[in-house]
């Protein structure tokens, strides 16, 4: 989506973000903060719906109160988009890739689920940028969760470079470079 004269990231985003500066941005740091919670999923999904697996997934996976009431809408296409991608998926798995039709199926065609896939595999992207749902989302945010503790993965591969010093160690990117 372009970004327009009217849409400004909102001082929470700038501040998870890391990137709010208080001496420029002095007059937003007044902008209302939804206080509710999300609240539950719609009452129409059933219990064993894929869009109610996504919406508890999405919850128990995302940082506890990043998701608030306003969210709610974003939350709801998100999970619906998912679970039409899901499905689609199972109908080109059981249709195939191509299909035919015509009056003695002469012709060949795309299945016109994939087109509806790509769709809502664009819409799960678009949305999940906007909740923080990908890794590169994930890394514009700062919300302020602690560091991974010791014994976390990085930590494994240092304690071994210092251990082994011939073993494989990260590399500096840019002019100082280790060769």
């Amino acid at each position: 989506m372009p970004r327009g004269v009217n849409s400004r990231k909102p001082t929470l985003l700038k501040f998870l973000r890391g990137t709010l500066d208080p001496s420029r941005h002095a007059a937003e740091a007044f902008q209302p903060i939804p206080r509710a919670e999300l609240g539950e999923p719609p009452a129409h999904w059933k219990p064993d719906s894929v869009a109610r697996r996504e919406w508890e997934y999405a919850l128990r996976n995302c940082p506890k109160g990043m998701l608030r009431s306003t969210d709610r809408a974003l939350l709801v296409l998100f999970c619906e988009s998912c679970a039409e991608y899901e499905y689609c998926g199972s109908m080109i798995e059981e249709q195939g890739m191509v299909i035919r039709c015509g009056r003695q199926n002469e012709l060949v065609k795309q299945n016109p689920y994939s087109a509806i896939r790509d769709h809502a595999a664009q819409r799960v992207r678009q949305i999940g940028d906007s909740l923080g749902f990908n890794p590169s989302a994930r890394a514009r945010l700062h919300t302020g969760e602690a560091p991974p503790a010791e014994g976390s993965e990085w930590d494994q591969m240092k304690a071994r470079a210092e251990e082994d010093p011939s073993a494989p160690t990260p590399r500096k990117r840019g002019r100082n470079r280790v060769q």
